[in-house]
């Protein structure tokens, strides 16, 4: 009798544990269409009617979609499998680059985001991965922290829309500093932000700087939430040729 009810209770718990991983590891189903996004996207407080530009994969679960409106004003959204469906996690306006991190503690789902408005002196841009140098002494401890200064070019030539993953070399050094950080005796000598940043250089044909002039209806906007986020949007700085250490 006894083995009858632990069989019976083993089971059940067999088949709960396959229906658990049946809907955490469920495949996301097909994105939705152009006239979908669109018709979600007219239900938010957009104050005129959208044109959705693309749709960029960037995982399996995720969808990054710029639009334009009628009035022109230009606009990014970030789109999630959750829930068993696909949804509008957040839309906003601006021209700044944006870092999308899927999952906040691996640097390997980070993906730079943008939608520039079209400008003839804006031909390229410069994604940056940065870190000051500097020197610190507490005591008998002393701890250097080497200067980073990484970029990728991207063209705005064709699209002033787009999506580029960390490098893998980039993530890598993220991985190693955020390592170091959480050592006890660097964690008492510094701060608890990061000590690494992103900046955007903005350049004309030549790679010179070039200002990248911001539409002031877009600059006047804000994001906004739709859903609550498990996911993290990081602002990146604009930087300027003086701000960089060259040989």
């Amino acid at each position: 009798m006894m083995n009858k009810k632990w069989i019976v209770i083993v089971s059940f718990a067999v088949v709960i544990g396959v229906g658990i991983l049946f809907f955490v590891n469920r495949e996301p189903t097909p994105f939705l269409t152009m006239e979908e996004v669109t018709e979600i996207l007219n239900r938010q407080d957009i104050n005129s009617p959208v044109k959705v530009l693309d749709i960029i994969d960037l995982e399996k679960s995720y969808r990054f979609v710029p639009f334009i409106t009628e009035s022109g004003q230009r606009g990014i959204s970030y789109w999630a499998f959750n829930h068993f469906e696909w949804k509008l996690v957040a839309y906003e306006w601006d021209d700044d680059v944006r870092v999308w991190k899927l999952r906040p503690n691996d640097p390997s789902s980070y993906y730079f985001v943008w939608h520039f408005e079209a400008q003839d002196e804006v031909t390229q841009m410069n994604i940056h991965l940065l870190q000051n140098r500097s020197y610190r002494v507490s005591g008998d401890i002393s701890i250097y922290t080497p200067s980073i200064q990484l970029h990728k070019n991207v063209s705005l030539m064709n699209k002033t829309y787009g999506v580029m993953p960390l490098p893998e070399e980039w993530y890598k050094i993220i991985t190693a500093i955020s390592s170091i950080q959480e050592d006890t005796v660097f964690d008492f000598m510094s701060n608890p932000q990061s000590t690494y940043y992103f900046g955007r250089q903005t350049l004309d044909e030549q790679g010179l700087d070039a200002n990248l002039k911001r539409n002031e209806r877009s600059a006047s906007q804000s994001g906004h939430w739709v859903e609550e986020p498990d996911y993290q949007m990081d602002y990146v700085i604009s930087i300027y040729e003086e701000q960089l250490e060259r040989p």
